[in-house]
């Protein structure tokens, strides 16, 4: 607990991000939580976070609806996840995904985008646990923004 606390204090004086990789901070995300850290991640356009939908039909039987979106979620962080959350009507279009209806054959969030796939790190704050409105999971929003893409 004192190493966390000295951290969090150091953390909190230099106004440069923490720079990590997704395994650092997926194993101490309580240490990180108000702290603006640069993380090296490459999105995996499967781990998903159901964020809003246009309809109540929308579950395991029926993942897509008329309309849903969707965030990115850190790989690897367990039970609870870490959603990559753009500023609100601030778009990063790399960070966009979203469904237009579907049914339970069909492959529903346009998330495997080219844009998605450069996604190499990014930069935000680390916000407190919350429940997610849909499913009512655990997870922690990173604020993100910026995005840091592959070369072309």
């Amino acid at each position: 607990m004192r190493h966390t606390l000295w951290l969090l204090v150091l953390l909190g004086c230099g106004s440069d991000p923490v720079t990590l990789d997704a395994d650092a901070l997926c194993s101490d995300l309580e240490a990180y939580e108000g702290v603006e850290v640069d993380l090296d991640v490459t999105l995996d356009p499967n781990a998903l976070l159901r964020w809003s939908s246009s309809a109540a039909l929308c579950g395991t039987d029926m993942p897509c609806c008329n309309m849903a979106a969707y965030h990115y979620l850190v790989p690897g962080c367990g039970a609870v996840a870490v959603a990559l959350v753009p500023p609100e009507g601030d778009e990063i279009p790399e960070l966009a995904c979203e469904s237009r209806g579907g049914n339970s054959t069909t492959e529903c969030a346009e998330c495997d985008t080219p844009g998605s796939r450069r996604v190499v790190g990014v930069r935000g704050v680390l916000g407190a646990e919350t429940m997610g409105v849909l499913d009512g999971g655990r997870y922690r929003p990173l604020a993100v923004t910026r995005v840091r893409l592959a070369a072309e």
